[in-house]
C-alpha cells in the first residue's frame, strides 16, 4: 500500500526594499534588520522549516521527461509522459518539481528528518524529498513510469534498502521499508565513481520522502540511554527535541519523552561515541539548547542544562561536529 504525506512546504520571506527621496527626514532613518538574538519562533516545526533544508525548484517537459540536478550532487531522473493527475488524467506541458537533498547529518537534524525505523536506528546513504505539480496541483508518476535517483555518498556502504518516509503514532517523522520491489527499486550496492565518491541508485514509481538505508551491522549491541534536562522549565510544553547524533555513522536517532524532565530510547548503540543535541523554546519562542560528547556505556543517563543561544549558532555547533 502506497502511503501519501502531508508534508508542509516552506516558503521564502520577501522583504520588501524601503527607498529614500529627496524629501525624506534625516532624523527618519530606515529600521535596522533584526539581530540574531531577537529572532524567535512559532513552534519547534516553525524551527526545523527555518533552519533546514529548503526546497530546490526546476521546470521540466512532461512530454519529454529530463533530469533535475539538484545543488548537492542528487539528479533524479524522469521518462517522457510520467505524469497524471490524482484523477490520472494525462499531463502535458511544463510542470514544476520540487527538490529537497538531505545528505548529511546536520541536515537530517535541522530538517528534523531522522533515521529511525519504528524506534529502530538507520544508517543513511542520503535522504531526498520530491514533489511534482503543475499549476498547483500535485502530480503522480502514471502507471508503469518511474523515476531514477542517484544520491551522492562518501561511504561505500553494501546491501542499502530503501525506504519511504512516514509518520509514527505521535507524529513524529521516520521512516518504512518500501512495501514491494515494484515500489521503491532496492539500492543494493553503491556505484564507486572515485575514491570516497560513490553514488546509490534508487527507481522509485511513487514521488515523496526517500531514503538510501541499512540497518546497522548485526554486531551491534544495544543499550537504554536517558536524558533528563536539569533546567526544563526554561522550556515552553512540547518544544523540546533531544537527538543522539552518531560520530561516525550518518545516523541520527531521536530520543522520545518519557514525561517530566527525560526523554530516552532503549535502542541506543553500545560502545559509540555520540553528541547528546538538545534543541528546545522557551514561552517567548527564543532557542535554547545543549551539546555534549558522550560515549556510550550500559544503562546511560545524561544531564543536560539547556542554555538561551541563537539558531546561527546551533547550526554553527552542529556543522562543526564530526
Amino acid at each position: 500500500m502506497k502511503t501519501n504525506i502531508k508534508v508542509l512546504c516552506m516558503t521564502g520571506l520577501t522583504l520588501a526594499g524601503i527607498f529614500s527621496t529627496a524629501g525624506c527626514r534625516k532624523d527618519n532613518p530606515a529600521m535596522p534588520p533584526p539581530s540574531a538574538t531577537s529572532i524567535t519562533y512559532a513552534s519547534l516545526s516553525d524551527f526545523f522549516s527555518r533552519n533546514g533544508v529548503q526546497s530546490q525548484t526546476f521546470n521540466l517537459d512532461a512530454g519529454t521527461g529530463g533530469t533535475v540536478n539538484g545543488a548537492k550532487g542528487t539528479a533524479i531522473s524522469f521518462p517522457d509522459h510520467a505524469f497524471v493527475t490524482k484523477s490520472n488524467v494525462p499531463v502535458t506541458g511544463t510542470v514544476n518539481v520540487e527538490l529537497k537533498e538531505i545528505l548529511t547529518k546536520k541536515d537530517m537534524l535541522l530538517s528534523n528528518r531522522p533515521t529511525v525505523y519504528f524506534g529502530n536506528p538507520l544508517v543513511s546513504g542520503g535522504e531526498y524529498y520530491l514533489r511534482v505539480t503543475q499549476n498547483g496541483q500535485e502530480l503522480k508518476l502514471a502507471p508503469g513510469k518511474r523515476t531514477n535517483a542517484s544520491i551522492p555518498t562518501d561511504s561505500n556502504l553494501k546491501g542499502m534498502m530503501a525506504f519511504y518516509g512516514v509518520l509514527d503514532s505521535i507524529g513524529h517523522p521516520g521512516w518504512a521499508y518500501a512495501d514491494s520491489s515494484s515500489y521503491y527499486a532496492p539500492a543494493s550496492n553503491p556505484v564507486t565513481i572515485a575514491s570516497n565518491n560513490y553514488r546509490n541508485f534508487l527507481a522509485c514509481d511513487s514521488m515523496n520522502w526517500v531514503n538510501c538505508d541499512q540497518f546497522p551491522d548485526a554486531s551491534a549491541t544495544w543499550t537504554s540511554l536517558q536524558v533528563r534536562i536539569s533546567n526544563m522549565g526554561s522550556l515552553a510544553p512540547a518544544q523540546t527535541s533531544v537527538f543522539i547524533y552518531y560520530d561516525t555513522h550518518n545516523c541520527i536517532f531521536p530520543l522520545y519523552s518519557i514525561g517530566g524532565t527525560g526523554y530516552m530510547t532503549s535502542e541506543c548503540w553500545f560502545g559509540q561515541r555520540v553528541h547528546i543535541i538538545v534543541i528546545g523554546l522557551d514561552l517567548n519562542g527564543k532557542v535554547y539548547s545543549s551539546i555534549q560528547s558522550v560515549t556510550v556505556a550500559a544503562n546511560l543517563v545524561v544531564t543536560a542544562t539547556v542554555v538561551p543561544t541563537t539558531a546561527a549558532a546551533v547550526v554553527a555547533q552542529i556543522a562543526a561536529l564530526p
